[in-house]
């Protein structure tokens, strides 16, 4: 699977309880190693120890629609003393949009 897509990347960090968006486009492999990388940079990072995470591509969870195998998300972590980070990226046309009705 080579076709390349766009992707919403959310990283939340309880440590400043912020989320991070970003925009990428990649291949499934692509945006796999990009969540793997993330969590190597968070690593080096932190100054706490990181006591569990997400340790390879090969475990990086893969959400998807049972018939179609279409790919909806792909989550990966990161866990240290006293935080907890959380790597998710959805195909931007997974993600619902919101409309004015929605309010009403």
């Amino acid at each position: 699977m080579n076709q390349r897509i766009k992707w919403i990347v959310a990283i939340s960090n309880t440590y400043n309880c912020n989320i991070t968006l970003l925009h990428l486009t990649a291949t499934v492999e692509e945006a796999k190693q990009y969540l793997m990388n993330c969590i190597e940079r968070d690593k080096e990072d932190s100054f706490e120890m990181c006591t569990e995470c997400t340790e390879n591509i090969d475990d990086i969870d893969v959400d998807e629609y049972p018939k179609s195998h279409v790919i909806t998300e792909l989550c990966a972590h990161a866990c240290f003393d006293t935080y907890r980070i959380e790597y998710s990226v959805q195909p931007v046309d997974m993600i619902q949009e919101v409309t004015a009705l929605d309010f009403i």
